[in-house]
């Protein structure tokens, strides 16, 4: 009285070692690592790496620029004039180096 049942077979179509992707290679260089690609430095990350280092450093220098002589207390009111306004110029340059990236990026580990 006991009942038979066969046993499942499951069937493993990926490939006996996965292929190592570019970004799992590490040189030891945080700046190599995010700059590079399996041929070396990418322009698309490099051009990336450059819009973002000198919007940020821009960004900080007029924030911390418009927070002289403005006191703990006026910050709630003041936070208008105290953030730098940036320009719809600057933010078509920033979605054009993005979208740039994000094309090229798409291309790597194929």
């Amino acid at each position: 009285p006991g009942s038979t049942t066969s046993p499942t077979v499951v069937t493993d179509t990926s490939p006996p070692a996965p292929a190592q992707l570019v970004q799992d290679i590490g040189t030891g260089s945080f700046l190599l690592d995010i700059l590079s690609d399996k041929n070396g430095i990418s322009i698309h990350r490099l051009q990336a790496f450059i819009f973002n280092l000198a919007f940020g450093v821009w960004f900080i220098y007029h924030t911390y620029k418009n927070l002289e002589g403005v006191t703990v207390a006026s910050v709630q009111t003041k936070i208008d004039s105290i953030i730098p306004i940036i320009t719809s110029n600057n933010l078509i340059l920033l979605g054009m180096s993005a979208g740039i990236y994000t094309a090229l990026k798409s291309t790597e580990n194929k």
